[in-house]
């Protein structure tokens, strides 16, 4: 049964028509499925796939042919989350073990496979410890924390050096755009099946995140390594195509009354209404002890690629799907500090100790 009642599908009327402030049952639901979150882990598969032959698929999204493996590879990952802590792990037959954490002080960035000179496995594990207030001077906007998961599912990760210096928790993704100049653009009723579609416009984060790059300095660091001409001017004319991306894109969210507001579809569409990503989740799970709804399925269709960045292709070409593992609180004697200690040949870099003084 949903919870809507008269008062609020009256206010629903109102908002699509003035883009009214969020109704206060929404906006509630929305915060405590925020709160509700932690602590938390969650352990999911995921893959990609092209909706199409490889060639073709390749041509539209301006991608190498055939496409990269790095694309195709299929990654094992968990996150856990404990108010302003998180940890998160990638495991992939190509890259092996990488993994970011942050205990509230200190951010560990870890590879358990990195190739190297070697140990007795073949391979260099390589652990750097950093103080996140350093970095905050140094590499503000330095993007750390992988959580493809919770891209599209409705919550707000500090995952930036400067955000993760703030030692803030978890959030409702609608209410962080709305609280960074956002407006709310439209508010309908609920469709056949119950959904609440609320659209916002705000800046748009990937845009911001790409603008401050030094194009020169990018250009230098790709020649510098192994890449071909092709490939650079390849990641070059995507960065160029990220920078000038309008400052406002259009979010919306479909919320399901009856599962506490919960995130069943959301879409990323330009300023003209046109599709880029749409992410659909089911196969919902209420996380025992709590009113937190979380999807076990999300399935993402992509109508747009960084390589293309701008253009919204009627059809969308690759597809991510993730399926959920098991959604539970992390264990009593989880830690958010990494080791690597007992890893033969482990390179430590430790970056902890307290700036020297300038002369």
């Amino acid at each position: 049964m949903f919870r809507v009642s008269a008062l609020l599908i009256v206010l629903f009327l109102a908002a699509a028509l003035r883009a009214a402030d969020l109704p206060a049952e929404i906006k509630t639901d929305l915060e405590a499925n925020a709160k509700a979150l932690s602590p938390l882990t969650i352990k999911w598969k995921q893959q990609l796939r092209p909706l199409m032959a490889d060639a073709k698929a390749a041509e539209l999204f301006k991608v190498p042919n055939p496409l990269p493996p790095e694309y195709l590879t299929p990654r094992q990952c968990e996150l856990t989350v404990n108010g302003t802590k998180i940890r998160a792990s990638v495991d992939s037959p190509l890259f092996g073990v990488r993994e970011q954490s942050f205990d509230g002080d200190i951010l560990y960035i870890g590879n358990q496979d990195q190739p190297g000179a070697a140990g007795p496995l073949g391979a260099q594990p390589t652990l750097s410890r950093n103080l996140i207030d350093h970095f905050a001077d140094e590499r503000p906007d330095g993007k750390w924390i992988s959580m493809d998961y919770f891209d599209t599912t409705g919550f707000w990760f500090p995952r930036t050096s400067i955000e993760l210096a703030q030692r803030v928790p978890p959030s409702s993704a609608l209410l962080k755009l709305l609280s960074k100049n956002g407006k709310i653009i439209s508010i309908d009723k609920p469709d056949a099946a119950g959904l609440i579609r609320i659209q916002i416009e705000a800046p748009d984060p990937t845009q911001q995140q790409y603008a401050k790059m030094d194009l020169k300095a990018y250009e230098s660091n790709l020649r510098n390594g192994l890449n071909t001409e092709e490939n650079i001017q390849r990641e070059l004319d995507a960065l160029r195509r990220l920078q000038a991306l309008p400052h406002n894109q259009r979010f919306a969210f479909y919320l399901d009354p009856a599962r506490r507001h919960a995130v069943a579809r959301y879409q990323e569409l330009t300023q003209n209404d046109e599709v880029l990503i749409d992410s659909r989740h089911d196969k919902f799970e209420k996380i025992e002890g709590r009113e937190l709804w979380l999807p076990r399925r999300v399935v993402i269709s992509y109508h747009t690629w960084p390589s293309i960045a701008g253009i919204a292709l009627k059809d969308p070409v690759f597809q991510k799907t993730l399926e959920v593992s098991s959604m539970q609180p992390p264990r009593a004697d989880f830690a958010f500090a990494l080791d690597y200690q007992h890893l033969p040949g482990v390179n430590v870099i430790d970056k902890t100790m307290t700036k020297t003084p300038e002369p």
